[in-house]
């Protein structure tokens, strides 16, 4: 190989680390500027239940690991960080996983940008405790067929206008009455 060609490629692959380790720097400090924020401990879910199994509070899932079948998140975790449990990255792993019912025990008060985005489940149980839900969170989630809070919580929720864009036949139970389902449900408020 010519020496013009091997100076190429030596500062391409420097270039590319340099920019890998930007990226990670990056990562790494807007995890850490969230968690300061919210007061968020991370929790990478990694066993194979999908369950969160503490008494801690203050706790953001922010990755996991498992075969599929029903998610349940149960009392412990605050918030669902952005696409952990996207639907689409989900069945594009060497090991396919697709979640069946989603069930977010109370507790949970924040449900971040594209979380469960293209989800395969059927159905979601929201808590009662949500206060915030992201843009995309469900979006296009063509499976799911029903939406619900146990009632109809007594507080106010900011929902992004595209948290449950383009779905389809999807009934939405115990919604505040000032959340409004318009055309490819885009969220609006009374």
């Amino acid at each position: 190989m010519k020496p013009d060609r091997i100076a190429i490629l030596a500062i391409v692959n420097l270039a590319l680390a340099v920019m890998l380790l930007v990226a990670g720097i990056f990562t790494y400090n807007s995890i850490d500027r969230l968690c300061g924020i919210a007061e968020y401990d991370l929790y990478d879910i990694t066993d194979y239940s999908y369950i969160v199994p503490t008494e801690a509070e203050g706790l953001m899932v922010t990755n996991y690991l498992s075969y599929g079948g029903d998610l349940e998140i149960r009392y412990g975790a605050t918030a669902i960080g952005a696409g952990v449990f996207n639907g689409v990255r989900l069945l594009n792993q060497a090991n396919p996983q697709v979640i069946d019912s989603i069930y977010l025990s109370d507790g949970v008060k924040v449900i971040e940008s594209s979380a469960f985005f293209g989800t395969q489940a059927k159905w979601v149980r929201l808590p009662s405790d949500v206060t915030y839900i992201g843009d995309l969170a469900f979006a296009e989630a063509y499976s799911l067929e029903r939406v619900y809070f146990d009632e109809v919580p007594d507080h106010h929720i900011e929902i992004s206008p595209t948290a449950f864009a383009y779905l389809e036949g999807v009934e939405f139970v115990n919604f505040p009455d000032y959340i409004v389902f318009g055309e490819d449900n885009l969220v609006s408020y009374k």
